[in-house]
């Protein structure tokens, strides 16, 4: 995989991701997400008034499409610090490109568990997100505007100004992020936060909708929580309401967005499988794989 999509964080390898991640996991401490939380709160407040005009007027409403343009309008502020005002001024294009680098097609997943699938893909030019240039460049232009502000002090505080910081100290000499990587960066957030985002909410609100006495409870819980924390922020105020957490967790365990996840060995390793029962069948494929290992 070419740069700089080599740099993102589920794709890179070795010491140059132990470095990225190093650099990047600070960016994630509850300090930091207390300065992104405010963007987060102005996208959710145009999305509570969109839902209040449905609310009177008793109109139809894509939920789908309406938490989808709500984690794409945070997702583009707080990572790619771009204003893009989707929730009020729909941009179908847009939401379709992001979608394309989702829902990657069938032939690419499974041309991409074939074995040297990442030498064949730099050879014949052969992109798995087929927008990724789109988002990348987007990246680009707004950390050469970021940079080009008065300084920090005066820089809105996002993961890409947080990021810059850390693109700012060095180490040996050499910054420790450079663009591609904090470009690389900023795509992750758009393919590893936009449907699961969405998909989550949407499915928080199917079934608060068909469990109206949980729906009650939950709000009964808020209230109580916003009454008693009146000086807390968003932030602080949801590690308040259990109920919250309890919510969440049963959406994710019946809908659960993600259904796997992938890590990479880099070193042979034998996997040894002890059988509790001697009559234990254990059906083999003809080459007598168990598990499927791809190269990288």
């Amino acid at each position: 995989m070419n740069p700089p999509l080599s740099f993102v964080l589920f794709t890179a390898l070795d010491g140059t991701w132990k470095r990225i991640r190093t650099i990047v996991t600070p960016t994630f401490t509850a300090a930091k997400l207390r300065e992104i939380n405010p963007i987060v709160v102005d996208c959710l407040e145009v999305l509570q008034k969109k839902m209040q005009v449905y609310s009177e007027t008793g109109e139809d409403v894509n939920i789908t499409r309406l938490f989808a343009l709500f984690a794409l309008d945070v997702i583009m502020k707080a990572a790619f610090g771009y204003d893009i005002d989707v929730q009020n001024q729909p941009n179908d294009e847009f939401l379709s490109m992001t979608r394309k680098n989702i829902r990657v097609p069938l032939w690419k997943r499974a041309f991409s568990a074939f074995p040297f699938s990442d030498q064949l893909c730099d050879i014949f030019n052969i992109q798995i997100f087929s927008n990724a240039d789109y988002f990348l460049d987007i990246a680009h232009t707004m950390i050469v505007k970021r940079k080009d502000q008065a300084g920090p002090a005066h820089a809105r505080r996002d993961v890409l100004q947080l990021m810059l910081e850390a693109h700012d100290n060095e180490v040996d000499g050499k910054p420790k992020l450079s663009d591609d990587e904090i470009a690389a960066q900023c795509f992750v957030f758009l393919i590893a936060g936009f449907e699961t985002t969405s998909t989550t909410l949407t499915s928080a609100a199917y079934l608060l909708a068909k469990h109206p006495d949980i729906q009650e409870t939950f709000q009964q819980e808020l209230d109580k929580a916003t009454d008693e924390n009146k000086d807390s922020s968003p932030y602080d105020l949801v590690h308040h309401i259990e109920y919250l957490d309890k919510v969440v967790c049963e959406v994710l365990r019946l809908y659960g967005p993600g259904f796997n996840l992938i890590r990479v060995c880099n070193e042979d390793v034998v996997i040894k499988v002890d059988l509790e029962h001697k009559a234990t069948v254990i059906m083999l494929p003809k080459n007598d794989v168990i598990l499927k290992i791809r190269k990288r």
